[in-house]
Order: structure tokens, then sequence, then C-alpha cells
């Protein structure tokens, strides 16, 4: 049969005749995002073929480092916190362009945003991406995170995403886009810096924890319509790990954990276990990455709380969040689809 010029038939007998090893990939572009939190620093190496919906991950890394460690009480970036993360920022990005990534674009959030002292970062940030520091706002990393969770979710309407971050928790309501927005001072580090101190917690420092949660909750319900939500979304490393620990699972999976389905009564099973636990005995759980084992009961209480408080059974646990929405739209952006 007659057919027109096969491009991708000529490339492969060139490289044949050439001896070259024959590797073929879609058209397309290769983009790293890398999203600074409180806590975690995290990679997202994508390539997003023409022709398809969905992007390939090359890479997709995390590291603790907390930038934000004290920043809440002392409102700067500790020396050494700084020296950690740009530690594994330059990795990151000397792994970005191995895998030909044509821009490396970072957003920071809640520690950052909090800093008075973030200038060396910022510089760092230009000198190893090749593009100024974003310093998202509360309700830009709130809209940012809903894109990552949801697009081409299936499950009922309105969504209610919560992020449970290291400095900040951010809460956004919406259907095919975010309709209510709000970010709150309230994340894991925060409140494990201010209300524990004891190695398991004691159960005067679990109740002062509680209060504040309540209290930050009860200040989300008179701002956004929380209770018009069908479907809770959770993301970041609170929920993936409560998750993974209620699963029983070996090692961390996150194509296992990924929209899997968290029920309310194993969430609030493993926020006791969990506070029931030293640092060190939390270290030893297999699903636990390191440096996260001093601020989960903190994430967990929050995650109950919301759950409990707004009468969700269940919540859908998502692995992607705020780092796949950065890479979207610096792809969107560029091709001018969206602000």
């Amino acid at each position: 049969m007659a057919g027109g010029p096969d491009p991708v038939g000529e490339w492969v007998h060139e490289q044949l005749v050439a001896g070259e090893p024959i590797h073929y990939e879609k058209p397309g572009r290769k983009v790293a995002a890398i999203d600074l939190g409180t806590n975690t620093i995290r990679l997202l190496v994508a390539r997003f073929a023409e022709g398809t919906r969905e992007p390939t991950d090359l890479a997709r890394d995390m590291v603790i480092t907390r930038i934000g460690e004290g920043v809440d009480r002392t409102g700067r970036i500790a020396p050494e916190a700084l020296r950690r993360t740009l530690d594994v920022l330059e990795r990151y990005c000397r792994r970005a362009r191995a895998l030909d990534a044509e821009r490396i674009h970072l957003g920071a959030t809640s520690a950052v945003r909090d800093a008075s002292n973030r200038d060396e970062l910022a510089e760092a940030v230009l000198r190893l991406t090749g593009e100024p520091m974003e310093v998202l706002t509360g309700e830009q990393e709130a809209r940012i995170t809903y894109v990552g969770a949801t697009r081409g979710l299936q499950a009922d309407r309105p969504f209610l995403v919560v992020d449970i971050g290291g400095g900040s928790t951010e809460f956004v309501i919406g259907d095919d886009e975010p309709r209510h927005v709000l970010s709150t001072q309230m994340g894991t580090v925060r409140l494990t810096e201010r209300y524990i101190h004891s190695d398991p917690p004691s159960y005067d420092e679990l109740d002062r924890l509680d209060l504040a949660i309540t209290s930050v909750l009860h200040q989300v319900e008179d701002r956004i319509p929380v209770h018009d939500a069908t479907t809770l979304v959770a993301v970041a490393g609170t929920p993936t790990t409560v998750q993974a620990i209620a699963m029983g699972l070996p090692e961390y999976d996150p194509d296992a954990l990924h929209r899997s389905i968290l029920l309310r009564a194993d969430a609030l099973r493993v926020y006791r276990l969990l506070a029931d636990m030293t640092i060190e005995e939390r270290r030893e759980i297999p699903v636990m990455a390191p440096g996260r084992e001093d601020v989960i009961p903190a994430g967990a209480a929050i995650l109950v709380e919301v759950m409990q408080r707004w009468g969700f059974d269940r919540a859908i646990v998502s692995e992607t969040d705020i780092l796949d929405g950065l890479a979207w739209r610096m792809v969107e952006t560029d091709e001018g689809r969206i602000p």
C-alpha cells in the first residue's frame, strides 16, 4: 500500500547505517519542577510528549532537609538548614540537566515565605537552576496543588483538597477548577515545634495540639464552604505515609498509594499508634521517610481532625500535588494556555 514519508522509519534507518544505538522518543518537552517546602525538597523531571494527555515521569525524588527548622520562632533560615537544602538542590539540577530538561523551575512555599533572610537562597537558586526562585503565596500554592491533585480524577464533586505541609496547610474546594482557596499557618513542623517537646508526646501536649488544630479548622469553616464538598482528597507526605502504614506496606510504594482510599477509622488507628511511639520507634517503620518521624504525629492529627470534624469517612490519597501542578503550569504557560 502506498503511503507518505515515514520520518520514524527514516530515522531508524539512518541510525542503523551510522551504527548508532536506536532510542526514539515522541516529540515533546522535558521540564524539571522543584518544590521547596518547609520540610522537604522534591524534584520532578517530566516529559510532555506531543499527542498525549499525561506526562511521563523521568525522575521523581524527595529529600527531607527541613529548611523551615526554627523559622516559626526566629523568622530566619538557619545556616545549616540552608546548607542541607542547597546540597540537595545542586544534585537535583545536575540530574535534571542529565535528563535534558529544558527548564528547571523552583517554587518555594511556607518557610521561605516567612523567612526574612532568603536572599542567599534566591541567589543560589538563580545560579543553579538558571531561573529566579518563585516564592509562592499561600493562595498560589493552593491553586497549583489543586491542579496537580485533581487532574484526571474521576470522583464525585466538589472536591476538598487538603495539603498538609510542614509550615502551612492549604484547603481548596472546586470542581474542574479551584473555587474557594485558603492557606493557613498550620503545618507539621510548625505545630511540632510549638507544642511537642516530649518523646513520645505527653497527653497534655496532644491536647494542646488538638486545641490548636480545632481553632484553625473553625476559622477555615468561617471562610470557605467546606461542608459543600463531597470528596476529600488528601495530599503530601502525611496522608501518604499514614496510608502506607495502614496498608502494612513493606516499603513505600507510590503506585500502590496513589488515589487509594484511606478510611477514617484507619487514619485514627495509625494516629494513635504514632502518638504512642518514640521518635526512634517511628524511624524504624519501613515506610517512614528519614526526617518525617518527629513531625508525623502532628500531621496525622490534622488529617484525623479534618475527617472527623467535617464528616468524611474516607479520603482519596494522592501522590500528585503541587510538584505536578508546577510542571503542568510550566508547559501550559509557555504554550499560552493558562496565566
